[in-house]
């Protein structure tokens, strides 16, 4: 089966943030909970002294061994086939423990729904 991933070039954003918008429109989310999250980095000074300002896209890449996975105690992380990581949230009691071993920090916990948000690339939207 073919691997589903989100493909995002850093060096061509330029912090419009409509991916962000449209996740949290299209997934119903509250204010600072976030499936896919632009960050700035900068203003800053490159070693020719020239002023930058960049962006950082956070989003889950879907590892290949994610830690989330491994340290759900409920089992409410599974990384399917395709290589998605997706979340059952009627198995997800809340408690978090995913969102400090992901490397990207990719997990946020929904305080409307007590259950956590993760990009899982809308595979429930696309089948």
């Amino acid at each position: 089966m073919a691997r589903k991933t989100l493909v995002i070039n850093p060096q061509l954003c330029v912090g419009c943030h409509s991916c962000e918008v449209a996740c949290k429109q299209v997934n119903k989310l509250p204010v600072g909970v976030f499936r896919i999250k632009i960050e700035k980095i900068g203003p800053y000074y490159d070693e020719n002294g020239k002023l930058r300002l960049r962006f950082r896209v956070v989003c889950c890449v879907q590892c290949e061994n994610p830690k989330c996975v491994e340290v759900c105690p409920t089992k409410a992380l599974e990384k399917q086939e395709t290589g998605v990581v997706t979340v059952n949230r009627d198995l997800c009691n809340g408690c978090g423990k995913c969102v400090e071993p992901c490397p990207l920090r990719a997990i946020w916990l929904n305080p409307e729904t007590g259950k956590i948000e993760k990009c899982d690339v809308c595979v429930d939207k696309s089948e």
